[in-house]
């Protein structure tokens, strides 16, 4: 029975399809998280700072449950992002690209430095969706794809 398990896993990483615009819809997702999160801080205490980050995450979670649910639709399971194997390295470089300029960000907004916000977050949005590609390719790999 193990066995079979086995095969089944080896049998879905061969035909393992992210779909369209997955990993770009999270990539954007993350750096107007990143964004918002900068503006929040530059702005001090002014309420619509809050506002927009509340908003942009919303929308995040909105756009990311959607892409799970057609990643499923697509594959018919979901494989998580945080499991054990040989994809912890991609998650955790994932991870640190996140809290570098989740602090990265912030510090420039403090500074007022809105150029270099706005390059670190086109950055993070970069670095999550090499992260991906990695992490898929890691999975595959682990699995015989």
């Amino acid at each position: 029975m193990l066995e079979d398990a086995e095969r089944a896993r080896a049998a879905l990483a061969t035909r393992l399809e992210l779909p369209r615009g997955y990993d770009a819809t999270i990539a954007v997702g993350l750096a107007a998280v990143v964004a918002a999160g900068a503006i929040d801080v530059g702005t001090g205490d002014a309420v619509w700072g809050k506002v927009l980050v509340a908003v942009v995450l919303f929308a995040f979670a909105v756009a990311g449950s959607r892409q799970v649910h057609r990643f499923r639709e697509l594959n018919g399971v979901w494989i998580s992002g945080l499991r054990r194997g040989a994809t912890i390295p991609a998650t955790l470089a994932a991870l640190a690209i996140y809290v570098a300029a989740v602090f990265g960000a912030a510090a420039a907004a403090d500074a007022g430095l809105w150029g270099v916000v706005a390059l670190i977050a086109i950055g993070c949005g970069a670095g999550y969706w090499l992260a991906s590609r990695w992490w898929m390719r890691l999975y595959c790999r682990e699995h015989g794809a």
